[in-house]
Protein backbone atom coordinates (compact mmCIF):
# COMPACT_ATOMS: atom_id res chain seq x y z
CA UNK A 1 0.00 0.00 0.00
CA UNK A 2 1.74 4.00 -0.89
CA UNK A 3 0.94 5.89 1.61
CA UNK A 4 3.71 8.79 3.46
CA UNK A 5 5.31 8.53 6.53
CA UNK A 6 3.17 11.37 7.82
CA UNK A 7 0.01 9.78 6.87
CA UNK A 8 1.39 7.07 8.95
CA UNK A 9 2.21 9.24 11.78
CA UNK A 10 -1.43 10.71 12.11
CA UNK A 11 -3.17 6.97 11.34
CA UNK A 12 -1.09 5.89 14.89
CA UNK A 13 -1.71 8.98 17.18
CA UNK A 14 -5.18 8.78 15.91
CA UNK A 15 -5.78 5.15 17.62
CA UNK A 16 -3.99 6.03 20.51
CA UNK A 17 -4.99 9.40 21.88
CA UNK A 18 -7.63 8.04 24.32
CA UNK A 19 -4.88 5.89 25.85
CA UNK A 20 -2.15 8.31 26.24
CA UNK A 21 -1.07 11.70 26.82
CA UNK A 22 0.01 13.72 23.63
CA UNK A 23 3.82 13.41 24.69
CA UNK A 24 3.48 9.42 25.10
CA UNK A 25 1.81 9.30 22.03
CA UNK A 26 4.61 11.32 19.90
CA UNK A 27 7.34 9.22 21.77
CA UNK A 28 5.54 5.66 21.05
CA UNK A 29 4.57 6.94 17.77
CA UNK A 30 8.11 7.00 16.72
CA UNK A 31 9.39 3.94 18.46
CA UNK A 32 6.78 1.63 16.22
CA UNK A 33 7.24 3.56 12.62
CA UNK A 34 10.91 2.94 13.13
CA UNK A 35 10.56 -0.88 14.63
CA UNK A 36 8.57 -1.52 11.82
CA UNK A 37 9.11 0.62 8.43
CA UNK A 38 12.58 1.39 9.26
CA UNK A 39 11.43 5.37 9.71
CA UNK A 40 14.00 7.66 11.26
CA UNK A 41 12.22 10.59 12.69
CA UNK A 42 13.75 12.69 10.07
CA UNK A 43 12.29 10.89 7.32
CA UNK A 44 8.84 11.64 9.16
CA UNK A 45 9.53 15.08 9.29
CA UNK A 46 10.45 14.96 5.41
CA UNK A 47 7.13 13.46 4.83
CA UNK A 48 8.27 10.08 2.89
CA UNK A 49 6.95 8.46 0.29
CA UNK A 50 6.31 4.67 1.05
CA UNK A 51 5.03 1.56 0.04
CA UNK A 52 4.07 -0.62 3.00
CA UNK A 53 3.35 -4.48 3.06
CA UNK A 54 0.52 -6.58 4.23
CA UNK A 55 3.02 -8.01 6.81
CA UNK A 56 3.83 -4.75 8.05
CA UNK A 57 0.32 -3.40 8.57
CA UNK A 58 -0.86 -6.65 10.01
CA UNK A 59 1.99 -6.05 12.58
CA UNK A 60 1.30 -2.22 13.13
CA UNK A 61 -2.51 -3.27 13.21
CA UNK A 62 -1.62 -5.58 16.61
CA UNK A 63 0.65 -3.43 18.15
CA UNK A 64 -1.62 -0.87 18.24
CA UNK A 65 -4.53 -3.09 19.96
CA UNK A 66 -1.73 -4.06 22.60
CA UNK A 67 -0.83 -0.26 23.59
CA UNK A 68 -4.88 0.31 23.91
CA UNK A 69 -4.82 -2.47 26.55
CA UNK A 70 -1.63 -0.54 27.92
CA UNK A 71 0.83 -2.85 27.30
CA UNK A 72 4.46 -0.96 27.58
CA UNK A 73 6.16 -0.12 24.64
CA UNK A 74 9.09 -1.49 25.61
CA UNK A 75 7.86 -5.01 26.09
CA UNK A 76 5.87 -4.90 22.82
CA UNK A 77 9.20 -3.60 21.33
CA UNK A 78 11.41 -6.56 23.83
CA UNK A 79 13.80 -3.66 24.48
CA UNK A 80 14.39 -0.26 25.67
CA UNK A 81 17.40 2.20 25.55
CA UNK A 82 19.30 2.75 29.14
CA UNK A 83 22.52 5.49 29.27
CA UNK A 84 22.76 4.77 25.54
CA UNK A 85 23.07 1.27 24.94
CA UNK A 86 20.07 -1.29 23.77
CA UNK A 87 18.70 -3.23 26.81
CA UNK A 88 16.58 -6.24 26.02
CA UNK A 89 13.37 -6.80 28.23
CA UNK A 90 10.42 -8.82 28.54
CA UNK A 91 7.61 -8.85 31.68
CA UNK A 92 10.22 -10.60 34.12
CA UNK A 93 12.12 -7.67 34.56
CA UNK A 94 11.01 -3.65 35.22
CA UNK A 95 11.65 -1.65 32.52
CA UNK A 96 14.37 0.85 33.47
CA UNK A 97 13.20 4.70 34.31
CA UNK A 98 15.26 7.58 33.64
CA UNK A 99 15.64 8.34 37.76
CA UNK A 100 17.92 4.95 37.56
CA UNK A 101 20.03 6.19 34.49
CA UNK A 102 20.63 9.23 37.25
CA UNK A 103 22.03 6.89 39.88
CA UNK A 104 24.12 5.40 37.58
CA UNK A 105 25.64 8.19 36.24
CA UNK A 106 25.61 9.25 39.91
CA UNK A 107 28.42 6.18 40.95
CA UNK A 108 30.32 6.70 37.46
CA UNK A 109 31.12 10.73 38.34
CA UNK A 110 32.16 9.84 42.04
CA UNK A 111 34.25 6.60 41.35
CA UNK A 112 36.87 6.68 38.60
CA UNK A 113 38.99 4.81 40.59
CA UNK A 114 40.64 1.68 38.78
CA UNK A 115 39.01 -1.42 38.37
CA UNK A 116 36.70 -0.95 41.60
CA UNK A 117 34.63 -4.10 42.79
CA UNK A 118 30.84 -3.30 42.61
CA UNK A 119 27.69 -5.34 43.71
CA UNK A 120 24.38 -4.59 42.53
CA UNK A 121 21.81 -5.86 44.38
CA UNK A 122 18.17 -6.72 42.69
CA UNK A 123 19.68 -6.31 39.01
CA UNK A 124 16.90 -6.83 37.25
CA UNK A 125 17.27 -6.64 33.40
CA UNK A 126 21.36 -6.00 34.64
CA UNK A 127 21.09 -2.02 33.20
CA UNK A 128 23.16 -0.80 36.09
CA UNK A 129 25.39 -4.03 36.99
CA UNK A 130 26.17 -3.68 32.88
CA UNK A 131 26.45 0.04 32.61
CA UNK A 132 28.84 0.55 35.75
CA UNK A 133 30.90 -2.65 34.19
CA UNK A 134 31.21 -1.04 30.89
CA UNK A 135 31.85 2.82 32.06
CA UNK A 136 34.07 2.15 34.91
CA UNK A 137 35.83 -1.29 33.82
CA UNK A 138 34.78 -2.44 37.00
CA UNK A 139 34.24 -5.88 38.27
CA UNK A 140 30.73 -6.75 38.72
CA UNK A 141 28.61 -8.89 41.16
CA UNK A 142 24.96 -8.88 40.28
CA UNK A 143 22.14 -10.94 42.18
CA UNK A 144 18.46 -11.53 42.33
CA UNK A 145 15.69 -13.85 43.41
CA UNK A 146 14.16 -14.36 40.10
CA UNK A 147 16.01 -16.63 37.51
CA UNK A 148 13.70 -15.30 34.92
CA UNK A 149 15.35 -12.13 35.47
CA UNK A 150 18.83 -13.11 35.56
CA UNK A 151 18.47 -15.14 32.28
CA UNK A 152 18.06 -11.52 30.98
CA UNK A 153 20.58 -9.93 32.64
CA UNK A 154 22.68 -12.53 31.29
CA UNK A 155 21.57 -12.01 28.09
CA UNK A 156 21.87 -7.94 28.31
CA UNK A 157 25.71 -8.88 29.34
CA UNK A 158 26.54 -10.69 26.68
CA UNK A 159 25.21 -8.83 23.85
CA UNK A 160 26.68 -5.52 25.16
CA UNK A 161 30.03 -7.14 26.14
CA UNK A 162 30.27 -6.67 29.96
CA UNK A 163 31.76 -8.96 31.68
CA UNK A 164 29.27 -9.12 35.66
CA UNK A 165 29.11 -12.63 37.49
CA UNK A 166 25.42 -13.04 38.44
CA UNK A 167 24.23 -14.97 41.04
CA UNK A 168 20.82 -15.98 42.65
CA UNK A 169 20.56 -14.92 45.81
CA UNK A 170 17.65 -13.38 48.04
CA UNK A 171 19.57 -10.70 50.30
CA UNK A 172 16.27 -10.63 52.69
CA UNK A 173 17.68 -14.30 53.52
CA UNK A 174 21.00 -14.79 52.48
CA UNK A 175 24.36 -13.11 52.53
CA UNK A 176 26.13 -13.57 48.96
CA UNK A 177 29.58 -15.05 49.46
CA UNK A 178 32.14 -12.10 47.96
CA UNK A 179 35.26 -10.50 48.48
CA UNK A 180 35.26 -6.44 50.03
CA UNK A 181 33.96 -4.70 47.80
CA UNK A 182 34.01 -0.67 46.88
CA UNK A 183 30.77 0.09 45.87
CA UNK A 184 27.12 -1.35 46.80
CA UNK A 185 24.61 0.32 44.72
CA UNK A 186 20.54 -1.66 44.70
CA UNK A 187 17.24 0.00 43.07
CA UNK A 188 15.19 -2.48 45.22
CA UNK A 189 11.29 -2.48 45.54
CA UNK A 190 10.12 0.74 47.33
CA UNK A 191 6.07 1.46 46.23
CA UNK A 192 4.29 0.70 48.72
CA UNK A 193 0.88 -1.04 48.53
CA UNK A 194 -0.98 2.30 49.59
CA UNK A 195 -0.07 3.81 46.46
CA UNK A 196 -0.71 1.43 43.83
CA UNK A 197 -3.57 3.41 43.07
CA UNK A 198 -1.43 6.18 42.03
CA UNK A 199 0.16 3.99 39.61
CA UNK A 200 -0.89 3.17 36.07
CA UNK A 201 -2.72 0.18 34.45
CA UNK A 202 0.71 0.09 31.89
CA UNK A 203 2.69 -0.53 35.44
CA UNK A 204 -0.25 -2.60 37.29
CA UNK A 205 -0.90 -4.86 34.73
CA UNK A 206 2.33 -5.82 32.86
CA UNK A 207 5.11 -5.15 35.61
CA UNK A 208 6.45 -7.74 37.68
CA UNK A 209 4.65 -6.56 41.21
CA UNK A 210 7.77 -8.56 43.60
CA UNK A 211 9.99 -5.83 41.89
CA UNK A 212 7.92 -3.02 42.36
CA UNK A 213 6.04 -3.12 45.65
CA UNK A 214 6.64 -3.62 49.29
CA UNK A 215 4.49 -3.62 51.95
CA UNK A 216 3.06 -0.72 54.18
CA UNK A 217 3.57 -2.27 57.64
CA UNK A 218 7.64 -2.44 56.60
CA UNK A 219 8.70 -0.40 53.38
CA UNK A 220 12.43 0.09 54.55
CA UNK A 221 12.49 -3.56 54.84
CA UNK A 222 15.10 -3.59 51.87
CA UNK A 223 17.45 -1.07 52.83
CA UNK A 224 17.10 -2.01 56.33
CA UNK A 225 18.58 -5.90 55.25
CA UNK A 226 21.14 -4.11 52.78
CA UNK A 227 22.73 -1.59 54.84
CA UNK A 228 23.24 -4.18 57.32
CA UNK A 229 24.61 -7.06 55.28
CA UNK A 230 27.05 -3.47 53.49
CA UNK A 231 28.69 -3.47 56.74
CA UNK A 232 29.80 -6.68 56.47
CA UNK A 233 30.67 -6.75 52.60
CA UNK A 234 32.16 -3.37 51.88
CA UNK A 235 35.80 -2.31 52.60
CA UNK A 236 36.21 0.65 55.28
CA UNK A 237 35.55 3.69 52.97
CA UNK A 238 33.64 1.77 50.56
CA UNK A 239 30.13 3.43 49.26
CA UNK A 240 26.45 2.45 49.57
CA UNK A 241 23.96 3.90 46.72
CA UNK A 242 20.33 3.86 46.68
CA UNK A 243 17.16 4.84 44.99
CA UNK A 244 14.40 5.56 47.16
CA UNK A 245 10.89 5.96 47.11
CA UNK A 246 10.90 10.09 47.82
CA UNK A 247 8.14 9.95 51.16
CA UNK A 248 11.08 8.11 53.19
CA UNK A 249 14.36 10.39 52.48
CA UNK A 250 14.69 11.21 55.98
CA UNK A 251 13.89 7.81 57.17
CA UNK A 252 16.58 6.35 54.91
CA UNK A 253 18.49 9.09 56.11
CA UNK A 254 18.48 8.07 60.13
CA UNK A 255 18.29 4.33 59.02
CA UNK A 256 21.88 4.66 57.77
CA UNK A 257 23.42 7.16 60.41
CA UNK A 258 22.18 4.12 63.03
CA UNK A 259 24.01 1.42 61.01
CA UNK A 260 27.05 3.72 61.53
CA UNK A 261 27.62 4.98 57.91
CA UNK A 262 29.03 8.70 57.64
CA UNK A 263 28.99 10.83 54.72
CA UNK A 264 25.03 10.18 54.23
CA UNK A 265 23.29 12.34 51.86
CA UNK A 266 19.55 12.19 49.88
CA UNK A 267 20.03 14.00 46.76
CA UNK A 268 16.95 14.92 44.66
CA UNK A 269 15.84 13.59 41.21
CA UNK A 270 15.61 16.09 38.09
CA UNK A 271 11.71 16.06 38.87
CA UNK A 272 13.52 18.24 42.82
CA UNK A 273 11.94 14.53 44.38
CA UNK A 274 13.79 12.86 47.36
CA UNK A 275 15.26 9.72 44.96
CA UNK A 276 18.72 8.71 46.03
CA UNK A 277 20.32 8.33 49.28
CA UNK A 278 24.42 7.40 49.86
CA UNK A 279 26.71 6.52 52.39
CA UNK A 280 30.02 5.92 53.15
CA UNK A 281 31.35 2.67 55.29
CA UNK A 282 34.11 2.82 58.36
Amino acid sequence: MKTTSRLLYQKVKRYLKKNYSVEEIGSITYLILEDIFGLERKGILLNQNITTTDSQEKELSDMIIRLQKHEPIQYILGSTEFYGRRFSLDPSVLIPRPETEELVQMVIKENQTPSPKVLDIGTGSGCIAVTLQLELAAQVIACDTATEALTMATRNASSLGAKVKFLTCDILQQQPEIPPLDIIVSNPPYVTEGEKHQMDANVLDYEPPHALFVSDQDPLVFYTRIADLSRDLLKPGGKLYFEINERFGGKIKDLLHNFGYRHIEVNKDLHGKDRFAKAVWG
